[in-house]
């Protein structure tokens, strides 16, 4: 049977999913995609496979979604997020028992993926709250640009009055000969004033665009934080069961 490899254990090909449409980033789960049908998959090497939670064992599976009767193989990132099939699971019907050796490499290999997952969650909070200053910069700079352009609002209706007022004396025929001189620096000053108002407006545009996108970006990782969160419990679980076992053996 051909397999796709991973650094922990091999993928069949007959696991090989087949998305539907598009994929994208599932915003609830790290590391995991999901297609038009919102099927999650993950990728591993060149191909996508379809996989599902497997709450009462803590781990996902990959699964073929015409066969749900079968129950899937146990797979999990890794630290650099590359997903990679494991064994601390094994059907659900039951778990094969361990010996003391490979109790022992679990127990370190858990122990060090918790310390790794304690200093993620550390880097995602110090993440959002950096991500949260800049974004109130943003919006502190663009309630500024605002504040501005209201007041270049305020002085042109003060401009487009007094242009009303001498255009209306030069139309009667009495105005004094500097009414003209007048009227043409309140249409100057009007023009240089919306001209003004236009490049505010393209920076309040640009501050948007960056406030939207930092929003995005703490959204996404307080996604990946919730995931780290539950990942830790699993883990602190995991190895209260480990050193349980361990006891068993005297």
């Amino acid at each position: 049977m051909a397999t796709a490899g991973t650094r922990s254990g091999t993928l069949p090909d007959a696991y090989i999913g087949a998305p539907r449409g598009n994929l994208t980033f599932d915003p609830r789960n790290a590391h995991v995609l999901m297609d038009e049908s919102r099927q999650q998959y993950v990728a591993v090497g060149k191909h996508y496979y379809a996989i599902r939670n497997d709450p009462a064992n803590g781990t996902w599976r990959v699964v073929q979604p015409q066969d749900p009767t079968k129950p899937g193989i146990p797979i999990r990132p890794d630290r650099a997020g590359e997903w990679q099939v494991h064994r601390d699971v094994g059907l659900p019907a039951g778990r094969p028992l361990l010996t003391r050796a490979q109790i022992d490499n679990d127990l370190r290999e858990t122990r060090a993926t918790l310390d790794d997952l304690l200093v993620r969650r550390l880097d995602a909070r110090q993440n959002i709250r950096d991500t949260y200053d800049l974004t109130g910069r943003y919006e502190t700079f663009r309630q500024q640009m605002r504040a501005d352009q209201q007041s270049l609002r305020d002085d042109i209706d003060l401009q487009q009055g007094m242009s009303d007022f001498f255009a209306r004396q030069i139309g009667r025929g009495n105005a004094d000969p500097s009414y003209q001189t007048a009227l043409e620096q309140a249409r100057l000053q009007i023009e240089r004033r919306r001209a003004s108002m236009q490049s505010l407006q393209r920076l309040i545009d640009d501050a948007d665009t960056h406030i939207d996108t930092l929003r995005s970006r703490i959204a996404g990782t307080s996604a990946d934080l919730d995931h780290i969160r539950e990942s830790i419990a699993r883990a602190d679980r995991r190895i209260d069961e480990l050193t349980s076992q361990l006891n068993d053996f005297g």
